[in-house]
């Protein structure tokens, strides 16, 4: 009489096959997301990294110690949530001084201080 494989196996297998010859364990639309199609009051627009527009960094330096939150969303990686945490550390803690300030607000990290650093000035 023929020895059979225990269920388990028969089964891990199969989930291995069929996983194999769909494309492997990372599917290929994983790898490459379709463009989103995004309606807004009856317009339509297909937005692919292509369309987006380009980030631009401010012209002139931004005074954390005086700048508004539109100001603040205006320099590389902030946006609204991390401009609101600038300006509430402002008004907890007094005008910006140093870099250990900035690096002080909750969010701010050596990278993004180091992507900043060059558009803002301490008065």
């Amino acid at each position: 009489m023929a020895k059979y494989p225990p269920p388990r196996a028969f089964l891990l297998t199969s989930v291995l096959l069929f996983t194999f010859l769909q494309g492997g364990y990372f599917m290929r639309q994983q790898c490459n997301p379709a463009p989103y199609e995004v309606t807004i009051s009856n317009h339509s627009a297909i937005i692919t990294p292509e369309t987006l527009p380009p980030t631009t960094a401010p012209t002139q330096k931004i005074n954390l110690s005086t700048a508004s939150i539109e100001a603040l969303q205006t320099l590389p990686h902030i946006g609204f949530t991390r401009a609101t945490a600038i300006i509430a550390w402002r008004e907890a803690n007094g005008p910006f001084s140093t870099a250990d300030h900035v690096l002080s607000v909750p969010g701010m990290g050596i990278q993004l201080f180091d992507s900043i650093k060059d558009y803002i000035i301490f008065q």
